[in-house]
């Protein structure tokens, strides 16, 4: 393990997404019919929030599934960790972060739930 990665292994650094056409943009700040949560079932929906007895083990290993087939997190770290996944390596050898990096970028997906919902719910009046 590198230097570099055991010390940002804990970190919960802002996860900015870049695509070609936009280098180094924020994308929780688009709007909500932008955000890939349009493909997300109900039933996935309760699946985000993280079960109190769930370890740490079992809360990344649910993110990196949901990100896996929905892309729902706006999370360079949760990308890169499906790419490993998908590239070979075994889930032991991707880095987990903290529980509390965990617990943030849940409460990311979480508020854009909300806000896709409260956005729907504009709509339908």
């Amino acid at each position: 393990m590198s230097s570099t990665q055991s010390s940002r292994e804990g970190s919960c650094e802002s996860e900015v997404c870049s695509t070609p056409s936009t280098p180094g943009r924020d994308t929780r700040s688009s709007s909500p019919l932008a955000q890939p949560l349009n493909g997300l079932p109900d039933t996935m929906r309760s699946w985000v929030l993280a079960s109190p007895k769930e370890s740490d083990a079992e809360c990344w290993e649910r993110m990196l599934a949901l990100q896996k087939e929905y892309h729902c997190y706006q999370s360079a770290r949760l990308e890169a960790a499906v790419e490993a996944l998908e590239n070979g390596w075994l889930i032991e050898e991707v880095p987990r972060p903290s529980r509390l990096c965990l617990d943030l970028i849940n409460d990311g997906l979480k508020a854009q739930i909300q806000s896709f919902d409260s956005f729907q719910g504009g709509l339908a009046q």
